[in-house]
């Protein structure tokens, strides 16, 4: 299943459920503020279309594992973003997923940032498998 398929199915299942929650009974489309459409209208131009396209480039010139880090980066600059433009507040809990993203992208690009030896791969392997041959299995009673 290709991206726009599972916006869509995510779109279509998102409406459904509101739906069913009746969160569709107090909404009226005329009492929706004009800087509400213009944030919409941001979040399509460049939220969506230009990141998409840029994303799109980035894999022709670049390796998969290092564009995908995109996706844990974007968080981060949209709250710090909010805290400088719009004055929001952070609190701990954000700071808290702050550390668990940038640990994210440290483990995808571990091997970018140090270069192990030869003799380091043979020695972590042994180690693997020294752990997966004494591991015992689960044996149920």
């Amino acid at each position: 299943m290709n991206i726009a398929q599972q916006l869509i199915t995510a779109g279509i299942a998102s409406f459904i459920i509101a739906l069913f929650r009746n969160e569709w009974t107090g909404f009226s489309i005329i009492k929706v503020p004009l800087n509400a459409w213009l944030g919409l209208f941001f979040l399509i131009v460049f939220g969506s279309i230009i990141a998409y396209l840029s994303y799109v480039w980035l894999l022709s010139v670049k390796p998969a594992a290092l564009v995908s880090t995109h996706t844990y980066i974007n968080p981060i600059v949209t709250v710090i973003a909010g805290w400088i433009v719009a004055n929001q507040t952070i609190n701990i809990n954000q700071f808290y997923g702050l550390i668990v993203i940038l640990a994210g992208v440290l483990l995808t690009n571990v091997t970018k940032y140090f270069k192990l030896s030869k003799r380091s791969k043979v020695k972590i392997r042994r180690v693997i498998r020294h752990v997966n041959k004494n591991a015992r299995p689960y044996q149920p009673i």
